[in-house]
């Protein structure tokens, strides 16, 4: 497993370097592997929501909730290197779980950070806020096998989940609709009733 040591090594290397962090700060460097922060979008699997916390924004998840939020990082990972996501205690005390899960080697782009608030009340995230460890390490063999981009690419799983907020906004307009009418077909058949029962 790649220390604090290794981690800095790696992102202070002027070529060559088998793992690469984009805004990385040396603050989020642990000993273990690096925090990742909240980054821009967040989508809600309640309210099938897709939000933006970039520029000071912040994001309530309620009780029983799922969030996905894009982290503020992008990792470049070699075939020499691979990693899994951990809980950190901050949001785990919070009543956040973490959805752990593996960073294969060759990874370009984002983290996908999957929290579920299992608490009894609301807990606020914010933008840059640490929510997850990665941890990494030296593969005893480079990976031959390539992370296939085109499913697992960050900007395609945000792409869809704004499809399913499409979706359920579109569901919550026909409803509307239904309800609406469902509503003055009562009233009508009601005030024709009341004209029966007096005429």
């Amino acid at each position: 497993m790649l220390s604090d040591v290794d981690i800095k090594a790696q992102l202070t290397a002027p070529h060559g370097a088998d793992l690469r962090i984009d805004k990385w700060e040396e603050d989020f460097i642990t000993p273990v592997g690096y925090d990742i922060r909240a980054g821009d979008t967040v989508f809600s699997y309640e309210n099938k929501q897709v939000r933006s916390l970039k520029g000071g924004g912040t994001c309530d998840v309620a009780p029983g909730d799922t969030i996905f939020i894009s982290s503020l990082e992008t990792v470049i990972l070699s075939e020499k290197i691979g990693g899994f996501t951990v809980s950190r205690l901050g949001p785990q005390l919070n009543g956040l779980q973490l959805a752990a899960l593996s960073v294969d080697p060759t990874w370009q782009g984002e983290l996908l950070i999957i929290l579920t608030n299992l608490g009894r009340k609301p807990v606020t995230l914010k933008y840059g806020e640490p929510l997850m460890t990665l941890c990494l390490f030296w593969m005893s063999s480079a990976s031959q096998r390539k992370v296939d981009r085109a499913r697992w690419d960050n900007k395609n799983i945000m792409e869809q989940f704004r499809e399913i907020e499409k979706a359920a906004s579109f569901n919550s307009v026909m409803l509307w609709s239904s309800y609406t009418a469902l509503y003055f077909s009562l009233v009508r058949k009601g005030v024709f009733g009341l004209l029966k029962l007096y005429s």
